[in-house]
């Protein structure tokens, strides 16, 4: 597994996190037992200290000690993260947009063919 491979999904991870709501990053913590006895220490964090504070536990060592390093985690981590309602009518927002993206730059590359072949 790829250093770059983790980094990548990691930053997925992260960029998720972003669309929760301080409630929604609270329940993701009570969920996935980031905090385990200290839940209520959680409910007086801002929206960015949770953010940071889950960020720090997806980076932590010990993951990189495992045999995959943590890739396993952080999947499922992705995959808790992906049920949350903000996160899934985003993702679906993101597809669309990208596959318009897409369309646009085959578009383009058609236009400049053409203009090659004409001159």
């Amino acid at each position: 597994m790829e250093a770059t491979d983790i980094e990548d999904l990691q930053l997925e991870v992260i960029q998720a996190l972003c669309r929760l709501s301080k409630d929604d990053l609270v329940d993701f913590c009570n969920t996935v037992d980031i905090v385990g006895c200290e839940f209520e220490r959680v409910q007086n964090k801002s929206q960015v200290m949770l953010i940071m504070m889950i960020s720090s536990h997806l980076q932590r060592q010990e993951l990189g000690k495992l045999e995959d390093q943590g890739m396993s985690q952080l999947l499922y981590i992705r995959d808790i993260i992906q049920e949350y309602p903000n996160v899934r009518e985003l993702s679906a927002t993101e597809n669309v947009l990208q596959a318009v993206l897409q369309a646009k730059i085959k578009q383009n590359e058609v236009a400049v063919a053409v203009n090659q072949n004409t001159e």
